[in-house]
């Protein structure tokens, strides 16, 4: 176990598995939530025809194509800066104390709709699929890419950290967390929007 004493308060904070790769505990419920989500996403959208996927139930919000874009560009884009996190040098010992308890608030946060959020400019949609099949199929290859590398990795995830612009800093193995709660959330998106039909 690795040791964090903090500046503040002196108090010790253990920073669990720093240097060793996630528990079999933590690969086996992070691989379930990545199922898990997908298949509630895919669920989702099947029976939604090509045109009802372009209906947008008012100008500011997203159509069903546009949630399932989304859902693709963040996937693609958080497993590339993932795979580049995990060649940078590794974190902080005060960068990896804040990640401390976060797990918990990403599975409480992500996927509670009650609570808006304005995705960033890089994964916003921007047509870049023109059917909600090209789309899905997008998403699709993303997530297989990501339960692929949760199942065989033995890099330490929990030693690399990065910055989340709502939730500050996040370790590698939070960041997949991230990813299952918020295509739940998104599906809920999709729900909603499917219930304007």
């Amino acid at each position: 176990m690795d040791f964090y004493k903090t500046a503040a308060t002196g108090a010790l904070i253990c920073l669990t598995a720093f240097g060793q790769a996630i528990t079999p505990e933590e690969r086996s419920k992070t691989l379930n939530e990545l199922e898990r989500t997908r298949n509630l996403m895919l669920t989702a959208i099947d029976g939604v025809s090509e045109v009802q996927a372009q209906k947008k139930p008012a100008p500011e919000r997203w159509s069903v194509l546009e949630c399932v874009e989304h859902l693709a560009l963040t996937e693609r884009g958080i497993f590339a800066a993932m795979q580049a996190n995990l060649k940078a040098p590794e974190a902080s010992e005060a960068d990896r104390a804040r990640t401390k308890g976060k797990t918990e608030i990403l599975g409480q946060f992500m996927p509670d709709r009650s609570r808006k959020a304005t995705a960033p400019v890089e994964v916003a949609p921007r047509g870049e699929f023109k059917t909600l099949a090209a789309a899905r199929a997008a998403f699709e290859a993303a997530r297989k890419d990501t339960i692929a590398f949760v199942t065989t990795t033995d890099l330490p995830l929990h030693s690399y950290v990065s910055k989340h612009f709502a939730f500050g800093e996040l370790d590698v193995y939070q960041w997949f967390v991230l990813m299952a709660g918020h295509v739940e959330r998104h599906t809920k998106q999709i729900n909603e929007v499917k219930a304007t039909f």
